[in-house]
């Protein structure tokens, strides 16, 4: 039984992972999993609403217009988690379309707002590994697609006197790039007499990702790291797009579930992102 709170009319946009959804009052409104096949992208219609905090669910009743033709082009199939938005079960990355990679103006609208959130020690370490040395303005270029920037906000361990680091970190701030350093804590253990060392931005980012969130639509998350977990279904359940970037080895299976599709990984795109380490 579906406890409706109200009816109204809206419009519904087909997202790239089969979700239907669009907005009111500026909450998210989703159209329920079991009638997702019954609404098509670009369709006006009139649906019961039940409203939960942070977002509401829709029941489709009656249709009341077609899309316009702008919104009646053909999707093509997209892999979502090991299957495509028909349901059949796709053994192939999820990065994969009809055997070529998904670019990122495939899932950029024109025009769409778009943040960058990159967890510099996660990335450039899993980069560095992976053989890749990444040129931070070609990749957020190549990642923003017919998008409009809002925000790069590049959060990385402050070493103090790092001269290298410093000249590294002024050319960010040169090429656009808000760079959120934190400063690395020394912490002696008398029992081991042995110092760690000590710099966690997770907290940091993941604020500002879900306080920022009303000046963008689509967010990368440069990271691997599986403590993201849960600000990114935070940031789904307010209608926002949140696709994780990455390496194949430093990917975490809980990053790769709870990301919006396709995720990316970098050793598919190394030519566009960045150079070969030598």
């Amino acid at each position: 039984m579906f406890h409706e709170d109200e009816r109204v009319e809206l419009v519904f946009r087909e997202q790239y992972d089969g979700r239907r959804i669009s907005f009111l009052e500026g909450k998210c409104v989703l159209i329920g999993t079991q009638w997702r096949d019954d609404v098509k992208d670009g369709q006006k219609w009139q649906v019961a609403i039940r409203h939960s905090d942070t977002y509401a669910v829709a029941k489709p009743l009656a249709l009341i217009a077609e899309a316009s033709p702008e919104h009646a082009k053909p999707r093509e199939r997209l892999i979502v988690a090991g299957r495509d938005i028909q349901g059949n079960f796709v053994p192939t990355s999820p990065t994969k379309v009809h055997g070529s990679w998904i670019e990122p103006e495939d899932i950029v609208a024109d025009g769409e707002r778009v943040a960058f959130f990159v967890d510099a020690a996660n990335v450039d370490r899993a980069a560095r590994d992976a053989g890749l040395r990444i040129d931070w303005p070609r990749l957020r270029d190549y990642f923003l697609g017919p998008g409009r920037l809002m925000k790069t906000l590049y959060y990385t361990v402050d070493w103090g006197a790092d001269s290298e680091q410093n000249e590294f970190l002024e050319r960010l701030v040169h090429d656009g790039f808000t760079v959120i350093p934190k400063r690395a804590k020394r912490i002696f253990d008398p029992e081991t007499n042995e110092t760690r060392v000590k710099a966690n931005i997770d907290i940091e980012l993941a604020l500002d990702m879900v306080s920022m969130a009303d000046l963008y639509d689509v967010a990368y998350l440069l990271s691997g790291d599986s403590d993201f977990e849960r600000v990114l279904k935070v940031l789904q359940a307010r209608g926002k797009r949140v696709h994780v970037v990455g390496t194949f080895p430093s990917m975490s299976r809980e990053l790769r579930f709870a990301s919006d599709k396709p995720v990316f990984y970098l050793e598919h795109f190394a030519s566009q992102v960045g150079d070969a380490m030598e």
